[in-house]
């Protein structure tokens, strides 16, 4: 039985600003999905000390990071329903 898996990152492309990206397997981790940009910070960017987690159940995935708005570093969740093809929106956790 083959196992999904999804992975995220702080990523610098494009303008040297905090975003967080994504790949996901549906092979038990022998290939890869392209790199997908989950989240970008409408204000500057995302947190740089604090690494995101992720959590998948079925095709459920949860991304908690930290995010950096108006200053304040608070943590946010961002979910897909889809095994991480897309995401909704971030929301303050």
């Amino acid at each position: 039985m083959e196992k999904n898996a999804f992975v995220v990152w702080l990523d610098l492309r494009g303008n040297k600003r905090n975003k967080i990206y994504g790949a996901n397997s549906n092979d038990g981790g022998r290939s890869w999905s392209q790199n997908i940009m989950i989240y970008t910070s409408p204000d500057t960017t995302v947190c740089e000390c604090c690494k995101p987690s992720v959590a998948m159940q079925g095709n459920n995935v949860y991304v908690m990071f930290r995010n950096w708005l108006n200053g304040n570093r608070d943590l946010y969740v961002i979910q897909s329903s889809n095994g991480g093809t897309s995401f909704a929106q971030a929301r303050r956790n």
